[in-house]
C-alpha cells in the first residue's frame, strides 16, 4: 500500500528541486483527475438517461482513466516534460469542452481555471499568459457561435457580451495574481537556493581551510574555490606587509594572476584604489561600475571587470588584508552576496592569522633546535677539551714528579708502594668499564679512574667467594667516583700552591730591582734571582740592537760584560718545576 502511495504522489526518479516540485503537482492533477473521472463515469452509467450526455461522459471518463496512469508512467520514467504538455493538453481541451457545451453564462465556467492554475504552477508567469490569452480567445470564439446561434445553447443575448468580458476580466484577474504569487514564490525559492547555497560554500571553505596550515597552500585553495563556486572572473587576496605600508598580491586566480604574482603587484595602503581603501578604512567597498566609479584603478591585465568588491581581512582587531572579487557584469554585488563573502573573508582570516601562528611557532622551533644543537656541538667541544686539559695537565704532573705510575698495594694487611698493573687493571683501563673476573676462588673486581671524562688509573679489589660481586662492584665504583674527584682536587691545590710561590719569588725579584738605577745591577740583580728561584744550572741575560733582523756577532752590544750566576746560586722550587 505504500508503495502504491509513493507511486501515485512521490516522484522516484532525481530529479531537481523545480522539476521535483512540478512532477509533484503533475502527479497531484492526474490523481485528482483520476478519481474525478472515475466517478463522473459511475455518474454517467447509473443516472443520465440521456443518450448524448451519457455518451460524452463516457467518452470523457474512459479518456480520463487512460490517460492518468499514463502520466504517471511517464513521471515514474523521468519524462516529465512529456507529462506536463500532455496534461496541460488534456486540461485545456476538457475545459473548452464544457464551456462548449454548457456556455460561456453557465455555472462550471470554474473550470477553465484549472488549466490557468495547473500552467501557472508549472510554467510560471510565461505558462500564466499563454493559457490567459488561449482561454480568453477560446471564451471570445464561444460567445461569437453562442450570439450567432451555431452553438445550441439558451443565452441572454442582451447580456452575452457583458458576460464574455466579465469572464475574461475574472480570468486576467486570477491570472494577475497567480503571476504575482508565483513570481513572488520564484524569487523567494531562487534566493533560499543562493542563501543555502552560499552557505554551504562559506562551511566548505571554513572546513577546507580548517585542515591547511600552509599559508601559500591555503590562500591559493580559497581563490580558486570562491571563484569556481561563485563563478566569478578574477578573485585574489592581498597580504599587509610587516610596515604595514603596502598591501602585496598573495594569491590570484588564473594566468593573468600568475603573471600579477611574477611581477611582485601591490597596493599601497591607503591608495586611490579599492584594495588601499578597504586596508586602510577596514570595511567593505564596492565598484559597481568601474566604467565611472573613481575609486577603481584599471588593470589593463582584467580588461573584462566590470564591477568589483573587496572586503576586509580581519583578525582580531586589525586589518591583515583584502578579499577582491571581480565580475564581468556591472552591478553584480547585492547585499545579500556581501553579506555572504564577509562571512567567508572572516573564516579566511582566521584560518590566515592561524597558518601565520604556525608558520611563527615553526620557525621558531626551528631556531630553538638550531640553537640546541650548537649548545649541544659546543657541550660535546667543552667536554672534549677539558677531557685534553685533564688528560694534559696529568700528564704534565707526573712527567714533572718523574714518576709515570703512582701506586699503592695492601696485602696481608702491608702497604706498599707498587707501580705493577694486573690484567684487570689494564683491562678496567683499555675497557673504561668494570673488569670482573676470578683469581684462585677469589673475586676481583677492577674499576676504572675517571674524572671529566678522562681515565686517570684504576682501583683493583680481590674478595672471597662469600661476597656479593654486586654489592662489591656498587661499593668500588663509589669509591672510585669520590676518589678521582678528590686526587683531581689535590692535583689543582698543588699547582695552585705552585703558582703562589712563582708569584711570591717575581714580587721579591721586582722589589730588589725596584731601588737600583744602574742597568749593570739591574739585569745582574734579575740574572741572580732568576736562576736561584729557579734552581738553575745556568742563566744568562743579553740586551742587544738590530734584533729584528738575523743577530750578528760585530752587531751585537753587551752592555758590560755577560754575567751567568754562579753555580751554587740554584735554589729548587718546592716541585722542582721551572718557570
Amino acid at each position: 500500500m505504500n508503495n502504491i502511495f509513493r507511486l501515485l504522489v512521490m516522484p522516484r526518479p532525481n530529479y531537481g528541486n523545480a522539476e521535483r516540485s512540478r512532477a509533484r503537482m503533475t502527479l497531484l492533477f492526474s490523481d485528482f483527475f483520476f478519481v474525478l473521472h472515475f466517478f463522473a463515469l459511475i455518474f454517467g452509467l447509473t443516472i443520465v438517461n440521456d443518450a448524448a450526455s451519457k455518451a460524452n461522459t463516457l467518452v470523457l471518463g474512459v479518456m480520463g482513466l487512460v490517460l492518468c496512469p499514463i502520466i504517471w508512467a511517464l513521471i515514474q520514467s523521468k519524462h516529465l516534460r512529456i507529462a506536463t504538455l500532455l496534461l496541460t493538453i488534456y486540461l485545456f481541451t476538457i475545459s473548452n469542452i464544457v464551456i462548449y457545451t454548457s456556455g460561456v453564462e453557465s455555472n462550471f465556467l470554474l473550470v477553465i481555471s484549472l488549466p490557468l492554475i495547473y500552467t501557472a504552477l508549472i510554467y510560471g508567469v510565461r505558462g500564466i499568459l499563454v493559457a490567459n490569452v488561449l482561454l480568453s480567445i477560446g471564451l471570445v470564439i464561444l460567445g461569437v457561435l453562442e450570439g450567432s446561434n451555431l452553438v445550441a445553447t439558451d443565452p441572454l443575448s442582451q447580456t452575452l457580451f457583458f458576460i464574455v468580458v466579465f469572464d475574461i476580466m475574472v480570468l486576467t484577474a486570477v491570472g494577475g495574481l497567480l503571476a504575482l504569487f508565483f513570481n513572488d514564490e520564484r524569487r523567494t525559492r531562487l534566493y533560499a537556493d543562493k542563501l543555502v547555497m552560499q552557505l554551504r560554500a562559506t562551511a566548505e571553505v571554513a572546513q577546507t581551510t580548517s585542515t591547511i596550515l600552509e599559508l601559500d597552500e591555503l590562500i591559493k585553495r580559497s581563490v580558486n574555490y570562491i571563484r569556481d563556486r561563485f563563478a566569478f572572473y578574477h578573485v585574489q587576496i592581498f597580504l599587509i606587509d610587516e610596515d604595514r605600508r603596502f598591501a602585496d598580491l598573495a594569491a590570484s586566480t588564473g594566468e593573468v594572476g600568475e603573471a600579477l604574482l611574477q611581477r611582485g603587484h601591490r597596493l599601497a595602503v591607503g591608495s586611490q584604489s579599492i584594495i588601499g581603501r578597504v586596508t586602510l578604512l577596514g570595511t567593505p567597498i564596492s565598484a559597481q561600475d568601474t566604467t565611472s566609479d573613481p575609486v577603481h584603478r584599471v588593470n589593463e591585465l582584467l580588461p573584462e571587470t566590470r564591477s568589483e568588491l573587496a572586503l576586509p581581512l580581519i583578525a582580531g582587531d586589525q586589518v591583515i588584508g583584502a578579499l577582491d572579487v571581480q565580475s564581468t557584469r556591472a552591478n553584480a554585488f547585492v547585499q545579500e552576496d556581501i553579506d555572504s563573502l564577509q562571512i567567508m573573508a572572516t573564516q579566511i582570516s582566521i584560518a590566515i592569522r592561524n597558518a601565520q601562528l604556525f608558520a611563527a611557532q615553526k620557525t621558531a622551533l626551528m631556531e630553538n633546535r638550531r640553537l640546541f644543537l650548537e649548545a649541544e656541538n659546543s657541550l660535546r667541544e667543552i667536554e672534549r677539551l677539558n677531557q685534553r686539559l685533564t688528560g694534559e695537565a696529568w700528564d704534565d704532573y707526573l712527567r714533572l714528579r718523574k714518576m709515570p705510575t703512582i701506586g699503592f698495594t695492601v696485602e696481608n694487611s702491608q702497604l706498599s708502594a707498587d707501580v705493577k698493573w694486573s690484567d684487570p687493571l689494564r683491562q678496567a683501563v683499555s675497557k673504561r668499564r668494570p673488569v670482573i673476573t676470578t683469581v684462585n676462588n677469589h673475586a676481583v673486581v677492577a674499576v676504572p679512574i675517571e674524572v671529566r671524562g678522562q681515565t686517570l688509573g684504576a682501583v683493583e679489589v680481590e674478595m672471597a667467594d662469600n661476597v656479593r660481586q654486586a654489592d662489591l662492584l656498587d661499593m668500588v665504583q663509589s669509591v672510585a667516583q669520590r676518589l678521582a674527584l678528590s686526587i683531581d682536587n689535590a692535583r689543582l691545590f698543588e699547582q695552585a700552591q705552585e703558582v703562589a710561590q712563582q708569584e711570591l719569588e717575581v714580587n721579591t725579584i721586582s722589589a730588589k730591582i725596584q731601588g737600583v738605577t744602574d742597568i749593570d745591577d739591574i739585569l745582574r740583580t734579575v740574572v741572580t734571582e732568576l736562576g736561584r728561584a729557579l734552581g738553575a744550572e745556568r742563566a744568562a741575560i743579553r740586551l742587544g740592537s738590530n734584533l729584528s733582523g738575523k743577530v750578528s756577532t760585530d752587531k751585537t752590544h753587551v752592555l758590560s760584560q755577560p754575567y751567568e750566576a754562579p753555580l751554587a746560586a740554584k735554589t729548587p722550587t718546592p716541585n722542582g718545576r721551572p718557570v
